[in-house]
């Protein structure tokens, strides 16, 4: 079971992230066809998709793995209902967003080809994007990852080569960034679309029942929040940094500039340990199944999983942040781009809290206690805003970083003290420890990030002796527990 939790993470990792580095590479060739106009569409056409984008589904698609989990045997009919309820919502929300984005670009885009624009980003909207996300999901719970990650390289691809292709050769300019991603989601939607509706045979059924869907709604609104929290912690930091330049004078430019370029390499560390999220949530939903099922070791085996990935991700961190000052030199060259690194550490350190999160979350959405969710997820995103508005005048950018930390180890622990979901834990994580143990690694990892590289290289070799004895001493036992985890 180990074994397949991670190569199936790192195949999501580069499923996701290889058509990324394709691009590094072609950007020095279509960069001179393009205009900052072009960047600003483009961008801010999914930013502010990325705003509405927790009203897309009414937080429904995040309790699917109840009824899969729950009612096997009826799971199929019930998702029907939701795809059926949600086919007729997307047409409502879609047709918001077209005119919000008609609104906003009226005067931006070009008379000829503001059609054309609202065409490529409506309809992916409106009838591409649900299915996938279905699919996606459904795939995950039967653990066909193959599926997923074959699908998203082939995406990639295809998204990388028509960008270049449209604006290299064609020179078409933005517009040839959303042909790109029209095309890539007209593909899933059509490979997830045959996985669905004729494989699966899990087809939209349009008579669904007004009160299970119903029901379901007012347990899932709650959710949006929770996908709202991680967007203010990602992203409002950045526009209050800009605020404040521009009122205060309290940073510069240049330093919002590093704190993209640090924030922005971090990310992919969180991004691996969103890949492990998206193999290991399953397998807490199945442990979770069998514990209301009367599995007495389901708890202690979800305990020991949490706390291994935990631990493994805390370690890996803190190996990334020792050596960060070398790889970000050796990536960003320019002296001007030197001190990113220092920005970078605690970020790093704080997305360690993902496990304890998807733990006491995954369980909250299992027992639908979602509005207790609220306690984690919009106080987390509340107290990013609130702190940022007292340590940005304060400290400038590192109150900025002190801030993201605080905010997302927040929403990695609170849940073990909101009391309507702690009483589900049978298991002792011992949260305040581990919370102690992380604050201890963070301050240590940013202290040896300017250490001398020959002490580096003796601090890495102890690691790893570290970790011999961990897994001699305990490790061993933990991951015999976790292999004894079997799909059904």
């Amino acid at each position: 079971m180990l074994r397949t939790i991670l190569s199936q993470s790192l195949l999501y990792f580069l499923a996701m992230y290889m058509p990324l580095v394709a691009n590094i590479f072609i950007l020095p060739l279509i960069n001179q066809f393009l205009t900052a106009e072009d960047y600003a569409i483009y961008g801010l056409t999914f930013g502010y998709l990325g705003l509405l984008a927790g009203f897309s589904d009414l937080g429904l698609t995040s309790l699917l793995q109840n009824s899969f989990y729950k009612q096997r045997e009826t799971y199929k009919q019930i998702w029907s209902q939701f795809i059926g309820f949600l086919h007729l919502y997307r047409l409502v929300y879609g047709a918001v967003v077209i005119g919000i984005l008609y609104f906003i670009f009226r005067h931006r885009v070009e008379a000829d080809m503001l059609p054309i624009y609202i065409a490529l980003v409506g309809i992916p909207v409106i009838i591409f994007d649900f299915t996938k996300t279905i699919g996606v999901r459904h795939c995950q719970f039967e653990n066909r990852h193959r599926l997923v990650y074959i699908a998203t390289l082939i995406s990639g691809v295809l998204t990388i080569s028509i960008t270049f292709y449209t604006i290299y050769n064609l020179r078409m300019g933005f517009i040839g960034w959303f042909i790109s991603a029209f095309v890539a989601k007209f593909f899933e939607f059509v490979y997830y679309g045959v996985y669905l509706y004729f494989v699966e045979r899990i087809r939209p059924d349009y008579r669904f029942s007004r009160s299970l869907v119903g029901e379901k709604v007012r347990v899932a609104l709650p959710l949006i929040p929770r996908a709202y929290s991680n967007y203010l912690i990602n992203n409002a930091d950045r526009g209050m940094l800009d605020f404040f330049r521009a009122s205060m004078g309290s940073v510069t430019m240049g330093q919002i500039g590093l704190y993209n370029i640090g924030y922005n390499f971090a990310n992919y560390f969180g991004s691996f340990n969103q890949a492990v999220n998206t193999v290991v949530s399953p397998i807490f939903f199945k442990l979770l199944a069998n514990e209301s099922d009367g599995g007495k070791e389901a708890g202690s085996l979800m305990k020991n999983l949490t706390l291994l990935w935990f631990s493994v991700s805390l370690m890996s961190g803190f190996g990334l942040c020792l050596w960060l000052k070398e790889i970000l030199m050796f990536l960003y060259p320019k002296a001007e781009f030197l001190d990113a690194y220092k920005y970078s550490v605690l970020i790093i350190m704080a997305l360690c809290y993902r496990p304890m999160y998807v733990a006491t979350m995954d369980s909250a959405i299992f027992r639908e206690k979602t509005k207790s969710m609220l306690k984690i997820t919009l106080v987390a995103g509340l107290l990013n805003i609130g702190l940022n508005l007292i340590f940005i005048p304060l400290w400038g950018i590192h109150g900025a970083v002190a801030t993201s930390f605080i905010s997302y180890v927040y929403m990695g622990f609170a849940g073990f003290y909101v009391r309507e979901l702690n009483k589900y834990n049978t298991e002792n994580y011992r949260p305040l420890l581990l919370l102690l143990i992380l604050g201890m690694v963070s301050g240590l990892a940013f202290w040896a990030k300017d250490l001398e590289w020959e002490v580096k290289i003796v601090t890495t070799a102890l690691m790893f002796a570290f970790g011999g004895l961990w897994y001699a001493h305990t490790g061993r036992h933990q991951i015999r527990a976790i292999n004894r985890i079997r799909y059904s």
